[in-house]
């Protein structure tokens, strides 16, 4: 009976291990998300979402879902900046956004009604 509960806790502490490196492992990058809307709150769906990481470049493109909200995962440490754009509303662009190892940002987003142009 000694024996068996040695290996079960033996096992118990190499599963508690395992599964701890994998969190660790998993808490690289950062996650920026968020939702879109107009001023008056009403969600803005299939807006196109631009993260850049203003040091190195890497650009993500992503979309808006339905309901407004966009999602962009795995991306590593720095300062950057979001440009969120729809037909029928003024670009508006985010800057000086930090994002760290394991970070799960949110940022929503207001856009006017206008031009995509202006």
């Amino acid at each position: 009976m000694g024996k068996l509960l040695l290996r079960f806790g033996l096992l118990l502490l190499c599963l508690t291990l395992s599964l701890g490196q994998s969190a660790t492992a998993q808490t690289t990058g950062a996650r920026l998300s968020g939702s879109i809307t107009d001023v008056s709150g009403a969600v803005v769906p299939l807006a196109g979402v631009i993260v850049q990481n203003t040091g190195t470049n890497l650009t993500v493109k992503t979309e808006s879902n339905d309901a407004g909200f966009y999602v962009v995962a795995n991306l590593p440490p720095g300062q950057y900046s979001l440009t969120a754009e729809a037909a029928g509303f003024t670009k508006r662009v985010q800057s000086g956004i930090t994002l760290t190892v394991g970070q799960d940002a949110t940022l929503n987003i207001a856009l006017q009604l206008g031009s995509t142009s202006e």
